[in-house]
């Protein structure tokens, strides 16, 4: 229904586990990391936890702490279910992934909203001084990818990429690419640390997003702040590099407030349990369930989905 539950085949990988054709959700999903701590000492507009416009349609999200966290703001409707990673984990159990002898390195990906541009051979330096054996395969967004094979450059590494976040297979490559690594580098504090862990990789996160520079879209709907830089001419704004300090310091403290991971020692037992608990491990459904909540047996939510993904496209048309 909402724009964002077709990103990273979310909305594919529970229809898979449900064995039926993919359908609209009667709900939004939680499409990727999201820590209480930093939603609050970010949201600059006060916003509440699970505040949304339609208060009476569903929010699936991943754990318990953030659905707790919802009832304290008293939002209403918010359904922990567990991450979609598990849930493909479980449609993936049986495949085989042979494992080679290269470290999968993620930095920050571009997307349709936001334009990151990296300094890749620092990167590969960086690897190596931290004794990092190569090969290196390096996971970028689609449009990084493309900007990357024009630039004519021989980097020593492979840069491999997920697709655009609209496929229904992103998710599904990802899991590929970090079950197949010797080990994982992440070098900004999102999910695929949490992915890596629960994979039982060795995981690695470095505060270092070796960004040259960064840009932003800018949406209708957003205000402009006087403080900030913008090139209106182009219609982005220029991110400065202390945001992105500032946020990813906020993501650290909130792994270890909200759930007491460590990310700069992840490799041990302790963190893989916690792990489990970010991901909501104790929330996955059956696939009957799944259908029963997302309102797939039932027409008239069915009937509402579309009528409200209309709605959705018509207002977020631009974030698809």
């Amino acid at each position: 229904m909402f724009i964002d539950n077709n990103w990273y085949g979310n909305k594919y990988i529970f229809s898979r586990y449900c064995k039926i054709s993919e359908k609209k959700i009667f709900g939004s999903l939680q499409h990727g990391l999201f820590m209480v701590y930093h939603f609050k000492k970010s949201n600059k507009n006060k916003k509440k936890i699970g505040e949304r416009s339609f208060k009476t349609i569903p929010w699936f999200v991943w754990n318990n702490f953030i659905e707790d966290a919802s009832v304290k703001d008293k939002s209403n409707n918010v359904v922990s279910i567990g991450s979609p990673f598990l849930y493909l984990d479980k449609i993936l159990s049986k495949n085989v992934f042979p494992i080679n002898k290269e470290v999968l390195v993620i930095p920050p990906k571009s997307a349709q909203e936001i334009d990151h541009n990296i300094d890749y051979q620092r990167i590969i330096d960086f690897l190596m001084k931290k004794k990092f054996k190569k090969p290196y395969k390096i996971l970028v967004g689609q449009s990084d990818l493309e900007k990357i094979k024009k630039l004519n450059k021989n980097f020593d590494c492979k840069f491999v990429s997920c697709g655009d976040r609209n496929s229904k297979y992103f998710t599904f490559k990802l899991y590929k690419y970090i079950k197949e690594a010797s080990a994982v580098v992440a070098l900004y504090p999102g999910s695929p640390i949490l992915y890596s862990v629960f994979l039982k990789k060795k995981t690695f996160y470095f505060k270092k997003r070796f960004l040259k520079y960064s840009q932003r879209k800018i949406f209708k709907n957003k205000k402009l702040n006087k403080s900030e830089k913008y090139d209106l001419k182009q219609n982005n704004l220029i991110l400065k590099l202390s945001w992105f300090n500032k946020y990813d310091q906020y993501a650290i403290e909130s792994f270890k407030k909200e759930y007491n991971i460590n990310i700069f020692k992840l490799n041990n037992k302790n963190t893989y349990k916690k792990v489990l608990v970010a991901l909501g491990s104790n929330n996955i459904k059956s696939a009957s369930e799944i259908k029963r909540i997302f309102g797939w047996n039932n027409i008239f939510k069915m009937l509402m989905a579309s009528l409200l993904t209309i709605f959705m496209k018509i207002r977020y048309g631009d974030l698809k």
